[in-house]
């Protein structure tokens, strides 16, 4: 860990990629070092404390970049940027909230009635051509 931490202190321009095969094309992955692990791009936090963690750090130490966790093709040549975060610890991101994606379904019918088609129907049926209305008074029940 601590050859990683040496490479952390150089200026940007000269860390070396984890892979000198010179099979398809450079990609960059950013390696965060926290107070209480590490994350590789937007994974979780892999804690120092943690066996497995620590297998994973001394391959990136020896110059293998882990497929499945850097999500590369073999062979692929890895330029590892280092973040040094040592003063906090790693909190996870707050999730992205999405507005609603889904699809509606339409109540009712497709085409509401024209408005000419009943106000001609109303006003043959009412010749005095006042409004019509009905009432309906309904008495609270008391228990």
């Amino acid at each position: 860990m601590n050859s990683i931490f040496s490479q952390a202190a150089k200026p940007p321009g000269s860390q070396e990629p984890s892979s000198n095969d010179d099979d398809g094309d450079e990609i960059e992955r950013h390696i965060t070092f926290w107070r209480n692990g590490f994350t590789l791009e937007t994974s979780g936090l892999y804690e120092y404390s943690n066996p497995e963690s620590q297998e994973l750090l001394e391959q990136i130490q020896n110059g293998r970049a882990p497929l499945e966790v850097m999500n590369v093709k073999f062979g692929q040549k890895v330029k590892l940027v280092i973040n040094h975060k040592l003063s906090e610890d790693y909190s996870p991101p707050k999730p992205t909230l999405k507005p609603f994606s889904g699809s509606g379904q339409r109540l009712g019918a497709a085409v509401p009635p024209t408005a000419s088609t009943s106000a001609s129907t109303s006003v043959a049926s009412n010749p005095s051509s006042q409004p019509i209305t009905k009432d309906q008074i309904k008495e609270p029940v008391i228990n």
